[in-house]
């Protein structure tokens, strides 16, 4: 969806649809570097600078409804973004990181993510040939009377204006589409450090029925941000935080994210969209056939975010709540005592939680798997930021905590006694690995993971007393 020619088709396309625009005015203390679309100026693949987007104060718009709001609090990508690195080399995404958000503890650098950007320390420097994507969609406006995108800006880029182009070499650019490929929208480069709109940020609003036009009436419509930088000269970049979508007169259609644990596939939803929304979304109330296929030797445990969660057969439901919402089908094996790994049991003498596999949820202490089991291994996917198990020591005695094949951003091993707040042991970095001389009692155990979730590899945890 996204080829490698993505940069200079749209920004031909953003040319042409520049003669579209009218005037506003430039508010005073701004940028060099303003974002700005081009008035048909025609320059190949230059954009000039003529009309600038809307700039704070940002007057939010009296929507139906936000049907995107991101502020890189929760897990990222959230639900609805995919992101796309074509930088060479590769290894540079867009990530939920701690270094200067406008508001709360996350904001997203456009290049704080990825096998080489989770490298980087708050404040370095973008690399050379640089160009990543992140990019929401596909929402729905085909009912849709006004739309906008309020985002805020901080950061800094190589400034250069050629013959009136003024994000001539790096420039992030933000814009829309309705193909997922072409994005006509505006650049913005140059120090955006001192903006009045919290923090330092600079707050702009894009709307795609006045600033970019043949948006409004489309079913599927994407945005996206893109950072691009040339063959020399970098700086920090441009951090992102506080983004959010406003439709008036569009249903509100929630996407819903389907997923599992354990071999088989992931549910299938039917109906596949509401009326109205685009596929994979859904308006509130909305009930939802959900059919799941375990792989062979494996059936359904159990059910996660569904109107019976604790059901083992292949069918569900799940009524549409007024967000997005995600719904899980945790499989398990059904070779011997396996088959029943979602629930405690007694075997041979012993009362545990055998897995092998986490269920979900088990994102609190509260919904710890466990009791496990002393030197037995339990696995689990780093899908979501953490996972939790607990269990009993009867006497006193060492433990040791080992957690191996863990991937994902800053990977942590913690170990909690007696109450959930209480840590007597901390792992983070490799080799993950607590050993404890401990009283008895209830202890927990938290695997986490700030970003760069997958449900491809699993972890391996044990617990091992003598």
């Amino acid at each position: 969806m996204f080829p490698r020619t993505i940069r200079s088709a749209t920004l031909i396309l953003c040319l042409s649809l520049g003669l579209l625009l009218g005037s506003a005015v430039l508010a005073q203390g701004e940028p060099e570097g303003k974002g700005v679309q081009s008035s048909g100026r025609a320059m190949g693949q230059m954009m000039v600078k003529t009309r600038p987007l809307t700039q704070d104060p940002i007057t939010p718009l009296e929507a139906d409804a936000a049907i995107m709001t991101q502020g890189f609090e929760g897990t990222w990508p959230a639900t609805g973004w995919s992101r796309v690195d074509q930088s060479e080399p590769a290894g540079f995404l867009l990530g939920k990181r701690n270094c200067d958000p406008r508001s709360g503890s996350f904001a997203g650098w456009m290049v704080g993510g990825g096998a080489a950007g989770s490298n980087l320390g708050c404040g370095d420097n973008y690399p050379n040939n640089l160009d990543t994507w992140a990019i929401y969609g596909p929402f729905d406006l085909s009912a849709a009377t006004s739309a906008q995108l309020t985002f805020y800006i901080k950061g800094q880029s190589e400034y250069y204006e050629e013959d009136g182009n003024n994000c001539f070499y790096d420039y992030l650019w933000v814009g829309a589409s309705t193909d997922g490929t072409q994005f006509p929208g505006y650049p913005f480069c140059g120090n955006y450090t001192n903006g009045s709109a919290g923090n330092g940020y600079w707050g702009y609003v894009l709307d795609l029925g006045t600033d970019l036009n043949g948006f409004l009436g489309q079913p599927a419509v994407w945005i996206a941000f893109n950072m691009t930088s040339n063959v020399n000269v970098t700086f920090n970049g441009l951090t992102i935080d506080d983004v959010r979508l406003d439709v008036v007169g569009a249903p509100t259609c929630y996407p819903l994210t389907l997923t599992k644990n354990g071999q088989g596939s992931a549910p299938t939803a039917s109906p596949a969209a509401s009326s109205g929304c685009a596929t994979g979304r859904y308006i509130a109330g909305q009930t939802i056939n959900l059919t799941a296929s375990a792989a062979n030797g494996w059936r359904v445990g159990s059910w996660q975010g569904t109107n019976n969660n604790s059901s083992t057969a292949n069918t569900n439901t799940v009524t549409m709540p007024a967000a997005a919402h995600t719904a899980r089908v945790n499989y398990v094996q059904q070779s011997g005592a396996q088959s029943r790994a979602v629930m405690p049991f007694v075997v041979y003498g012993l009362t545990g939680f055998l897995g092998p596999l986490e269920v979900e949820p088990n994102s609190t202490s509260g919904e710890a798997n466990g009791p496990i089991l002393f030197n037995r291994n339990y696995q689990g996917f780093p899908n979501d930021t953490e996972d939790y198990y607990h269990f009993q020591l009867n006497s006193p005695g060492q433990v040791r905590v080992v957690l191996t094949g863990i991937t994902g951003r800053d990977p942590q091993l913690h170990l909690y006694y007696d109450t959930p707040n209480n840590r007597v042991g901390y792992a983070g970095g490799a080799p993950y690995q607590i050993t404890y001389n401990g009283q008895p009692g209830t202890y927990w155990v938290r695997v986490y993971v700030a970003d760069s979730f997958n449900s491809t590899n699993l972890y391996t945890l044990r617990v091992n007393n003598p």
